[in-house]
């Protein structure tokens, strides 16, 4: 059995119980009017969810009393679909688990609001029971500047993607730790690029040393800092001036942890003001040097500035000038000009006419010098214009013109000679402009019986000329001789139409002029009206030669062919029979022997000379087939590759003598190849293509220079390419050469269809 307590026992717990609760009343007290006072709500909560206690400032919080809160649930706090969070946090704290007791959250007002708080839980013995102790922290106002900070970095990062500038920021070394989009704008490099690179690297070679030393300036006394310029290297090789803005940037310690800053893109300003510069050194150079004057006047036309060139063209010093009025500087009837002019501006000006104000005048005024001679001179002036673009005064030149003046008076002499030259020449001559006559003179109108008037109104010059294909062959060289190239050859042939409908030969001729100060060709007409008939006669003389010659030929090949080749053949046949002769000395034999050979020779010549004179088969097989046995044959013999072909002749009816001239083209054209042209390939074309025929005849040789060659085959009296031509003619048809040194040559013949070829 258990001893029971004696009284004294009893009496001692009993004190000890009673210091127990006077000591728990005494912390429950120093506890409440701790809690009381807390800047920061304090509840207790039983596991039901219940507050058992809460102070002021919980009840402030949450829109309760005190008294209201201890009626208040948790589920009444929480939002709804937190309560359940709620619940299990307060039973796990209570069981005593161990889980972060820290967060923030949402409660729920008496008002039916939410309010934002930091929520810290612990668990304790509250009155012997297990509870949940809650410190609420209202952070309506945290959350707030939260938010305001938020939306003002939002702004920042929205100011540093859309500003022209490039922002950046260093760190204590100069390394760049970040760099805004911008900077590839500036330098060409992605931000990533940039990031980790010393500024030092990216500037140019010359600004390097004096950078480094003021950013160590700048660490060693930070402030912030504007208007730095200097010269950055572009990814492209490129350089670009930038201004650069800094300020200090320090870390939660207050030490100086680097710059964040800016640059700005001022090369256009800084070339723009060191052009200016430039621009003001030269002017001043030009102004104290050249020999033009250069003057300002006040709105009262008195001298305010004179360049020293003054002296220089008048004799005056520049003093003397500053003194001088407009009756001493200019003769009396240039005076009289002058106040003319200054007049009729003064009075626009006056009536409200701000464009007079913006114009340039020139003037042309005699002045006098020192010496007592005068010079002409030229004038340009302009008003000096305020920012309300209102005159405050007057800036000009002035031009020495006196040697001008003299050479206008020359020319206007040589004008009148040259007038009365043109209009004396026997030969119609005229001034064409952009296929316009310009000027004609009277020996023109008395061959063509056109006035200036007249070609005019018959849309210009060109229109004179019978031929549309000799218009465009006249246009082009007008063109070129107009631009100051030169035109091959000289003269030209050409057929003008009169205004009595009479078609007039003439040689055409013409040089480049300058006429009232634009490029124009000055053209040369002789009437070569008899001497066309003399050639028409001389051309009409060959054609016979020609045709005779061919006749001759005919004889000469058929006399060779049926009588001297047969005979020949007779001859060798005899010679043949005696060396079957066995009584014959070897002697005999051989000299009977190279006989023959000679004989055999010798019928080949002529049997040769007779197809030349006279191309075998070209009745009986025709013009193609007898081309075609022509080409090879020429190939065979010199080595010369002829790729000849033919279309459309099979359909054409061909009379044997134009069968001989174009078998004779063909033939002179691959002679020519054979002699000059160091071809080793040939083309010939035969082609019938309505309503002309065409031969063309080219080579891969070494080529020739036209006008040169021509020229030469004339000096030389070579007739092979005059003979071509002759023939085209007795055709009614025209050749054309092309040829380029070292590109060979072309010769292309065209027979209208509708000759009776």
């Amino acid at each position: 059995m258990n001893k029971k307590p004696t009284c004294e026992e009893l009496e001692q717990r009993v004190a000890e119980l009673e210091e127990q609760l006077s000591m728990r009343q005494f912390g429950e007290q120093s506890f409440s009017i701790i809690a009381d006072n807390a800047f920061d709500g304090i509840v207790v909560v039983t596991a039901d969810g219940f507050h058992v206690y809460a102070n002021k400032r919980a009840a402030e919080i949450l829109g309760y009393s005190v008294e209201e809160m201890r009626k208040v649930n948790i589920r009444q706090l929480a939002r709804p679909d937190e309560i359940p969070i709620f619940e299990d946090r307060i039973k796990r704290r209570i069981r005593g688990e161990d889980f972060s007791h820290y967060y923030q959250t949402e409660l729920v007002t008496k008002a039916g609001t939410t309010v934002p708080v930091e929520i810290s839980c612990s668990h304790i013995i509250w009155r012997g029971q297990p509870a949940d102790f809650t410190i609420i922290r209202d952070i309506t106002g945290q959350k707030r500047s939260e938010e305001a900070l938020s939306e003002s970095e939002k702004k920042l990062r929205s100011f540093i993607d859309t500003t022209s500038d490039w922002v950046w920021e260093l760190d204590l070394n100069g390394y760049f730790v970040y760099a805004s989009p911008m900077c590839k704008n500036f330098l060409g490099y992605d931000p990533e690029e940039v990031v980790g690179t010393n500024m030092l690297d990216l500037l140019a070679d010359e600004y390097a040393p004096t950078t480094k030393v003021f950013f160590k300036q700048m660490r060693e006394n930070p402030r912030p800092f504007t208007g730095y310029i200097v010269r950055m290297n572009r990814k492209d090789g490129e350089q670009v001036v930038v201004e650069v803005r800094g300020t200090p940037v320090y870390d939660k310690d207050g030490s100086l942890a680097g710059y964040f800053g800016c640059d700005k893109d001022i090369t256009e300003k800084y070339l723009g003001q060191k052009a200016l510069r430039e621009s003001e050194k030269k002017y001043r150079f030009l102004a104290e040097n050249v020999s033009d004057v250069i003057w300002t006047l006040d709105m009262d036309l008195k001298t305010t500035y004179v360049s020293p060139s003054i002296q220089r063209l008048k004799g005056y010093t520049v003093d003397e000038t500053m003194n001088q009025s407009l009756e001493e500087m200019l003769t009396p009837d240039s005076l009289t000009a002058a106040r003319i002019i200054i007049e009729k501006v003064f009075k626009e000006l006056a009536s409200g006419n701000k464009e007079k104000a913006e114009e340039t005048f020139v003037a042309e005024l005699e002045q006098n010098c020192k010496d007592g001679s005068t010079i002409w001179t030229e004038i340009k002036a302009n008003f000096i214009l305020d920012s309300k673009d209102h005159p405050t005064g007057i800036i000009g030149v002035t031009r020495d013109i006196s040697d001008r003046k003299r050479a206008e008076d020359t020319l206007r002499k040589s004008e009148e000679a040259y007038r009365n030259l043109f209009d004396s020449l026997p030969d119609p001559v005229a001034i064409v402009q952009d296929d316009l006559s310009i000027k004609i003179n009277p020996a023109f109108t008395r061959l063509f019986g056109y006035s200036l008037q007249d070609i005019e109104k018959g849309g210009g010059a060109l229109g004179l000329i019978k031929s549309e294909e000799d218009k465009k062959v006249a246009r082009e060289r007008i063109g070129m001789r107009i631009n100051g190239k030169k035109v091959i050859p000289e003269y030209h042939s050409v057929e003008l139409v009169s205004k009595k409908g009479q078609t007039i030969p003439c040689e055409v001729r013409g040089v480049r002029i300058q006429y009232d100060g634009r490029p124009a060709s000055l053209v040369s007409f002789l009437d070569i009206t008899e001497r066309k008939v003399k050639e028409d006669l001389i051309r009409s003389l060959i054609h016979k030669i020609i045709k005779t010659q061919e006749r001759e030929r005919q004889l000469i090949s058929c006399e060779l062919h049926d009588s001297v080749a047969q005979d020949l053949s007779f001859l060798k046949i005899t010679t043949d029979m005696i060396l079957k002769y066995k009584s014959l000395t070897p002697g005999v034999r051989k000299q009977i022997f190279q006989v023959s050979d000679i004989l055999e020779k010798t019928i080949m010549t002529i049997r040769d000379l007779s197809y030349g004179l006279r191309p075998p088969g070209l009745e009986k097989f025709g013009l193609v087939q007898t081309l075609y046995n022509y080409c090879k044959d020429f190939s065979e013999k010199t080595g010369i590759r002829v790729d000849f072909h033919s279309a459309g002749i099979e359909n054409l009816t061909i009379s044997y003598e134009s069968m001989i001239h174009l078998y004779r083209v063909v033939q002179e054209g691959l002679n020519n190849i054979r002699k000059h042209s160091s071809a080793k390939n040939a083309t010939i074309r035969l082609v019938a293509s309505y309503p002309q025929l065409i031969i063309r005849i080219e080579d891969d040789g070494k080529g020739f220079n036209l006008a040169q060659s021509l020229v030469r085959a004339s000096n030389e009296k070579r007739m092979g390419i005059q003979s071509m031509q002759e023939r085209a003619s007795l055709l009614q048809g025209s050749m054309r050469i092309e040829s380029v040194p070292g590109k060979g040559s072309k010769i292309i013949i065209r027979i209208p269809q509708d000759t009776q070829l």
